[in-house]
Parts: structure tokens; C-alpha cells; sequence
């Protein structure tokens, strides 16, 4: 016997801000177990730490610009924010945990820390607000002539 009232089951979507916290600390660790592997890089020659930030930071932080899409602008701000922290700490804290190895290129890694703490939130705000203009250009009506 099938029930007549079918229920629409609704997936359960993870909160932005969750995702966005999750996507941080997956950055903040790879960043840290991918520094040995940096270090090692430093033998052949002076490697920027862009060589190992770039591949971690920029893919995760579109995926959660793209796949979490926090609709208002202040709700975004704080998914950048959740985003940067771990992953921006990281950055920062890195030459004291291998401070040895990475005393030389200490200004390099914490800037790029601080350029992740202040990028993340300007990046997910302004995503928000143009996905915020092009729904209200969409809810206008056509002019008809």
C-alpha cells in the first residue's frame, strides 16, 4: 500500500558558516603538514612559500565562495572571516613551530597570513553582493515597449 501524502524530502544543506570554518581548517592543516615539504623545496633553491599558499588557499577559498553562497553580505564577511582564521593563524604561527628552517623567510609566510585574514571576508562580501545585485535584476520586470 503506498501512502498518498508523499513528503518532500529535503536535503540538508551545511550552514556557510560551518563549511566555510571546515574549509579553513582543511587549508590551516594542509598548509602546515605541506611546510616540511616546502623546507625540503628551500635545497634546490629560494622557493617563495606562494609555491605551497597558492594550491592550498585559492582553491578552497572558491569552493567556499561558490559552493557555500552565504546570501547576505554580513553573513559572508563572517564566512570569510571563519574561512581565514585557521588558515591565516597558520600562516602566522608557522615560523615559530619550525623556527629554525623558516626564520629567513618568516616576513614572506606571515604576510601571506595577513593577506589571508583580510582577503577571505573582502572576497566572500563581494560575492555575496553581486549575487545579491543579480537577484534583484532578476526580480525586476522586463520592460515591454
Amino acid at each position: 500500500m503506498q501512502m498518498e501524502n508523499d513528503q518532500h524530502v529535503e536535503k540538508k544543506k551545511t550552514p556557510p558558516l560551518a563549511g566555510s570554518l571546515t574549509l579553513g581548517l582543511l587549508a590551516a592543516v594542509l598548509l602546515i603538514a605541506g611546510a616540511p615539504l616546502w623546507g625540503w623545496m628551500q635545497f634546490g633553491g629560494n622557493v617563495p612559500f606562494l609555491v605551497l599558499w597558492v594550491p592550498v588557499v585559492i582553491p578552497l577559498l572558491t569552493i567556499a565562495v561558490v559552493g557555500l553562497r552565504p546570501q547576505s553580505v554580513w553573513r559572508a564577511i563572517l564566512c570569510g572571516v571563519a574561512f581565514s582564521l585557521p588558515a591565516g593563524l597558520a600562516c602566522l604561527f608557522l615560523p615559530d613551530w619550525y623556527a629554525p628552517q623558516f626564520n629567513a623567510f618568516a616576513p614572506e609566510i606571515r604576510r601571506l597570513g595577513w593577506i589571508t585574514l583580510v582577503l577571505s571576508p573582502v572576497v566572500m562580501a563581494i560575492a555575496a553582493t553581486m549575487r545579491q545585485s543579480a537577484s534583484v535584476e532578476n526580480a525586476l520586470p522586463e520592460n515591454k515597449a
